[in-house]
């Protein structure tokens, strides 16, 4: 069997299309999805909603399954080519499980509202099992500003410190979700300040490939 050898851009383009298509169709379907899942935003019950009615809480849906088609899409071609290495992408992949997981544990409490002391003992169980599975990628070390001079390590307390960071930002993005562009405006901020300080966060082929998370 013949291996797939495709370059760079046109990896990346068929994977963009393919998540484009995803998302679109989730979109499109957006009323029966949320009725078959439960996930509507009723809302009367919130005092700040400028909308009326049952609102799909479908943006979430339409991102992860964006986001995992792209993945998914040079996964399958960095086989196709030959290329593909799970081992050296675990950490990745451990990554986009621990969004995953969380994105579940979010469409559920919509549901079924499960108690605070719950959903933070299962982001604590979630981070931690990351931290577990590929630590060395993900823990928070320290935190350093060179315009203020200032540099903390955090040691042994490394674990710690990243779990509770997860968790607070995890956190504090609900406690923001429902007042509109304030998350994604936040997080496009964000990525766009990591981008300008990292070069380990980004997509590449070669001729199909993508680095991990470091």
């Amino acid at each position: 069997m013949e291996t797939l050898d495709l370059g760079h851009h046109a990896a990346l383009l068929l994977a963009a299309a393919a998540s484009t298509l995803v998302l679109s169709l989730v979109v499109a379907f957006r009323a029966p999805i949320a009725r078959k899942t439960g996930l509507l935003d009723d809302a009367s019950k919130k005092a700040h909603a400028a909308h009326e009615g049952r609102v799909p809480l479908v943006g979430g849906v339409a991102w992860l399954a964006g986001a995992y088609t792209f993945v998914a899409t040079l996964v399958i071609l960095a086989a196709l080519s030959g290329t593909l290495d799970l081992y050296a992408y675990w950490p990745a992949f451990a990554f986009l499980l621990l969004v995953g997981m969380f994105f579940i544990l979010g469409c559920v409490d919509d549901v079924v509202h499960l108690s605070p002391r719950l959903r933070l003992a299962m982001s604590v169980a979630f981070v931690g099992g990351l931290l577990l599975a590929a630590g060395q990628h993900f823990t928070l070390q320290g935190v350093r500003d060179p315009f203020l001079g200032v540099e903390v390590s955090f040691g042994i307390l490394s674990g710690a410190a990243t779990i509770l960071a997860v968790v607070v930002l995890v956190n504090a993005l609900n406690m923001a979700d429902g007042r509109n562009g304030i998350v994604a405006g936040l997080t496009i901020i964000w990525l766009i300040a990591l981008a300008s300080k990292t070069s380990d966060i980004y997509l590449t082929a070669a001729p199909v490939s993508y680095t991990h998370l470091r």
